[in-house]
């Protein structure tokens, strides 16, 4: 009966704060477009790592951020501090 109640609630959760299934999932990151900065160590191991992807190379953030909020490419590769300010910033990321 408990388990009944716990997925009642979830399901209500999940209606009121607008989930949709319609999004479009992300692709399997060994074969996604992702994109690099030049220069840095992520342009160095992402070819080793997911040598089926394709890589694209940027010459910073920015630009990488740009093309990801554009859909050009399915990841950004960066540190995490650099990473959470755009995230923090573009909410569509």
């Amino acid at each position: 009966m408990k388990k009944a109640y716990f997925f009642t609630i979830v399901i209500l959760l999940l209606l009121f704060c607008g989930y949709s299934g319609l999004e479009k999932p992300l692709p399997p990151v060994e074969t996604a477009k992702i994109g690099t900065m030049e220069g840095s160590v992520n342009e160095l191991l992402a070819p080793k790592k997911y040598p089926d992807a394709d890589i694209k190379k940027f010459n910073n953030y920015v630009n990488a951020s740009a093309a990801l909020l554009a859909g050009k490419i399915d990841y950004a590769m960066m540190d995490y501090a650099t990473a959470r300010n755009f995230v923090k910033y573009n909410r569509n990321l």
